[in-house]
């Protein structure tokens, strides 16, 4: 029975994984009718909170969500080593013996601190007159959000106010100063002394100035090519006319 839980533990670790927290270190111990399972909750985002379901089933599917588990396990849960969900049969499907069963902990995201994914980093290039998308992840889905474009620690303006999904569309001024140094600031509206910046992004022109000279340029070298290219007059002239 205790090999039989290892491996449906690992197997969901490598799951959690790919959804960007980890659930390392499964142990479990079975005394009598009550399962103790063990595990190291790591977050990789700091400031998440997760909320940790039980679940068991005597198939391939886990339908079966355990309500009579304490410990590590429900609401609130901070990630850390060492934590500890404890389950008895003795008060909850009573018609199936340990033998019968496999069980799966789920560990889903309830929070998470605020933090930006694009602008990703000091190679990140917006251009003037082109819309781009804002993008973040964490925070409280019932959250509203002020996002502040800053330029050398100063607030040039406010860029939107919007509610907490993720991302947000850009309209990237005209007349914006193009530079580096440009950053982000985003802050809960009924929190505005708890702000997230992005990393510093750069604002350039849609057309390069070097671009803009082109066509004058190109009417120049050809007007300066006829002249030069001009073929010249070798006719005589007349012979001079008649005195007054």
């Amino acid at each position: 029975m205790i090999r039989r839980i290892t491996a449906i533990i690992c197997f969901f670790m490598l799951g959690y994984q790919a959804q960007g927290q980890i659930i390392e270190n499964f142990r479990q111990e079975i005394i009598g009718d009550e399962v103790n399972i063990y595990f190291d909750l790591i977050a990789n985002i700091e400031g998440q909170i997760f909320e940790v379901v039980l679940y068991c089933s005597d198939s391939s599917t886990y339908s079966q969500r355990l309500y009579f588990a304490s410990g590590d396990v429900g609401k609130n849960v901070k990630p850390g080593k060492n934590k500890k969900v404890v389950w008895t049969n003795k008060e909850e499907l009573t018609t199936y013996s340990l033998d019968q069963l496999t069980f799966e902990i789920k560990a889903n995201i309830q929070s998470s601190s605020l933090y930006f994914i694009h602008p990703r980093d000091r190679n990140t290039v917006f251009k003037r007159g082109t819309t781009e998308k804002i993008e973040w992840l964490g925070g409280d889905i019932n959250e509203s959000l002020v996002i502040e474009l800053y330029r050398f620690d100063v607030r040039e303006k406010v860029i939107s106010n919007t509610s907490n999904k993720g991302n947000t569309p850009w309209n990237i001024p005209l007349n914006l100063r193009p530079g580096v140094d440009y950053q982000l600031k985003m802050s809960v509206a009924n929190k505005p002394s708890e702000p997230v910046f992005s990393t510093k992004f750069q604002i350039r022109r849609r057309i390069p100035n070097a671009l803009k000279f082109i066509p004058a340029g190109i009417i120049a070298g050809v007007v300066t090519f006829l002249i030069a290219n001009k073929e010249p007059n070798n006719e005589l002239p007349g012979p001079p006319g008649p005195p007054n």
